[in-house]
């Protein structure tokens, strides 16, 4: 129940940007475990606060339960993080404005089916990748990891779709044959920018980030429409890739 509640399988969409920034800069992961952890607290807030909206899901817990979770939730995560936010301003407005976006997706943007994806997808990988890369710039490596975080946000885009019409949500009212082309077109630019920053940095231990890419372009190789086993798919790779950046880093 405690599984099914925090959705905790579905952080790997924000771990996986941390620590492939904390990798491709050449940092030690021990001294982001704070950062870590309050990004954790922060994921499981957004999930929370998804449920307290839609309230589609058949739970242990009242409303009012899911809310006292969610202001916990944030205040560990906001204590964990407080030390990132004095040393660094930008990091603090890095924060809030992904806070303020996952609470517009739930309460507002949520319907909309393109727009939603990329508050999603800023919100949850863009910014967090941005907290640890700015305070440590390397010119040398900024096109690379330009091109990589490109790379990521594209596929990240497709998997949403799929994600969001496995769910009968707002992409559903779409035409599966124009779904399929925006995945496609996607996951095709996805694979060019993840192979062009794995070139940059001259790194191949970057080239799994093509393996998600290019298993859409397989899976969507004939006219389908996504369902649920392809969105749980879809979440276990991204959980192996975490594990994967994970290792590299310990």
């Amino acid at each position: 129940m405690i599984l099914k509640t925090l959705r905790l399988e579905y952080l790997f969409s924000v771990l996986t940007s941390i620590l492939l920034a904390i990798y491709i800069n050449n940092l030690e992961i021990i001294n982001y475990i704070k950062f870590i952890g309050g990004w954790i607290f922060f994921g499981i807030c957004g999930n929370l606060l998804n449920d307290i909206k839609d309230q589609d899901r058949s739970l242990e817990f009242s409303k009012n339960q899911l809310i006292a979770f969610f202001l916990i939730s944030f205040l560990f995560g906001f204590l964990l993080m407080l030390e990132s936010f004095i040393y660094n301003i930008l990091n603090l407005i890095f924060f809030f404005t992904s806070a303020i976006l996952v609470v517009l997706y739930c309460f507002k943007i949520k319907k909309y089916a393109i727009i939603n994806k990329f508050v999603l997808v800023f919100s949850y990988i863009v910014f967090p990748y941005l907290m640890v890369k700015i305070p440590n710039i390397s010119e040398p490596t900024f096109f690379g990891q330009i091109n990589i975080i490109l790379g990521v946000f594209m596929f990240s885009i497709a998997g949403q779709i799929i994600h969001e019409i496995s769910d009968q949500e707002a992409f559903r009212k779409y035409q599966i044959k124009l779904s399929r082309f925006v995945i496609l077109i996607f996951s095709f630019i996805s694979i060019i920018f993840c192979l062009v920053g794995t070139f940059l940095l001259f790194d191949l231990y970057l080239l799994p980030l093509i393996t998600i890419p290019i298993g859409i372009l397989f899976l969507f190789r004939k006219q389908i429409t996504p369902k649920n086993v392809h969105k749980r798919a879809g979440i276990l790779v991204g959980n192996l890739l975490m594990i994967y950046f994970l290792f590299l880093l310990i």
